[in-house]
């Protein structure tokens, strides 16, 4: 398959991030692609989280597990609530529809991917 020149993109690593609405100071996102719809239970949204040293991403509220959530940590490590060993880059961790993610935390800071899908 030919890749097109509109299809390849270099990020800035300064460009286009904000916080994350909700989340710690300092925990930052970066929507690469959102067409999610949970009015009509359709779509998928890829964004990168990027975690500073010591921060925590609290649990997801309730009514945010409708959807699966899958994440590719990129840099770093992530501890999971209720697991006994954190993630270390690269590795993946799955979300089914219908459970909700459990706290994040990141003692060195993290760079994270989610694609959260129905």
């Amino acid at each position: 398959m030919r890749v097109t020149a509109g299809e390849v993109h270099q990020f800035e690593d300064g460009e286009a991030w904000f916080h994350l609405p909700g989340a710690p100071e300092g925990v930052m996102v970066r929507i690469l692609a959102n067409s999610l719809d949970p009015t009509t239970g359709r779509g998928a949204r890829v964004q990168m989280l990027r975690l500073p040293a010591g921060a925590t991403l609290p649990e997801a509220p309730p009514g945010e597990g409708d959807y699966w959530q899958e994440y590719l940590l990129l840099r770093g490590e992530v501890a999971i609530a209720g697991h006994a060993a954190p993630l270390h880059a690269p590795a993946a961790l799955s979300i089914a529809h219908g459970a909700r993610r459990a706290t994040l935390t990141s003692a060195g800071g993290c760079l994270l991917v989610e694609v959260a899908h129905y």
